[in-house]
């Protein structure tokens, strides 16, 4: 079979659309936005062959594919399709394994229980929440993020507003303002670019945005997107931790304005093994992770 792998770009948008239109991911990774924005340093190329997508990507001089993008019913078809396309290329790993996955990959490469060659990858769970609860954080639990917002209610004169492109250099110099002391840190100059690269397409892409605006200054904004019928992902989310309270105020205001209630969940993404990260986002305690496996054959 041969198989022609073409680097993503934005005129491959309704490719992209029709695939995760009629085969809703369940990964925060599968969306165009996502795919497209982080390409300088991901790089994504795909091939769609008999009714399935493949995608091929490598970062930091890994090269990998990602779970191929078909009817679940089909899904060894495509694992199958994957297989001889890995060989092809010459790669051993796929990456980022939905669970309803793992029948047909043990399946079609043979995979016993016992293995040790397929495992769970903890630092990309995606954490899933009801969206009614970060709108309104009625659990007791929560009392601190009411808290901090309360303090920023009180002290700030605020308003929150959608993301027009009109906002775009303000936004770069919130997330300049950001990474300033953190430059060494690949992940976060690598976010940096994939936001610039949002930003820059943002009109061609199905991103929603806000931000909040506090005496004409932009000191947090967020971006996502629909994933599937019932769950709205957000990709990115940054605050000015000068102003007290800004992380929880964008979080509740993100989703009160642009998720419910159309969206009954909301995936907030993975970790990537921060325990920053990890301690923030289970400190909103998440419905339900969402489980990934790595394939290394």
């Amino acid at each position: 079979m041969q198989f022609d792998f073409t680097p993503i770009s934005i005129e491959d948008k309704h490719i992209f659309d029709e695939f995760f239109h009629r085969f809703e991911p369940s990964i925060s990774e599968l969306t165009f936005t996502n795919l497209y924005v982080w390409r300088n340093s991901r790089l994504i190329d795909y091939a769609v062959i008999d009714g399935i997508m493949l995608l091929r990507a490598e970062y930091d001089g890994q090269r990998y594919f990602l779970p191929p993008i078909c009817d679940a019913r089909n899904a060894q078809a495509g694992y199958e399709m994957l297989r001889e396309a890995a060989n092809d290329s010459c790669i051993s790993l796929v990456k980022l394994i939905p669970e309803k996955h793992i029948a047909a990959v043990r399946q079609t490469f043979g995979i016993s229980e016992d293995n040790d060659i397929l495992v769970s990858d903890r630092d990309n769970y995606d954490y899933v929440y009801a969206a009614d609860k970060l709108a309104n954080l009625t659990s007791r639990k929560l009392s601190s993020k009411r808290n901090f917002i309360h303090r920023f209610v009180n002290q700030y004169k605020y308003s929150v507003m959608p993301y027009q492109a009109c906002m775009r250099d303000d936004c770069i110099r919130l997330m300049q303002k950001w990474i300033t002391g953190r430059t060494d840190d690949t992940g976060l100059r690598n976010e940096y670019i994939a936001i610039q690269n949002l930003l820059n397409d943002y009109e061609r892409l199905d991103a929603i945005g806000s931000v909040i605006i506090v005496d004409g200054t932009i000191v947090s904004f967020a971006f996502g997107e629909p994933l599937s019928h019932d769950t709205f992902v957000i990709h990115f989310e940054k605050a000015d931790t000068d102003y007290v309270g800004s992380y929880q105020m964008i979080n509740k205001l993100f989703v009160s304005e642009n998720v419910l209630p159309c969206y009954a969940f909301v995936n907030r993404e993975q970790d990537l093994g921060h325990e920053g990260i990890r301690r923030a986002k289970m400190s909103y305690l998440p419905d339900r992770l969402v489980v990934k496996y790595t394939l290394q054959k």
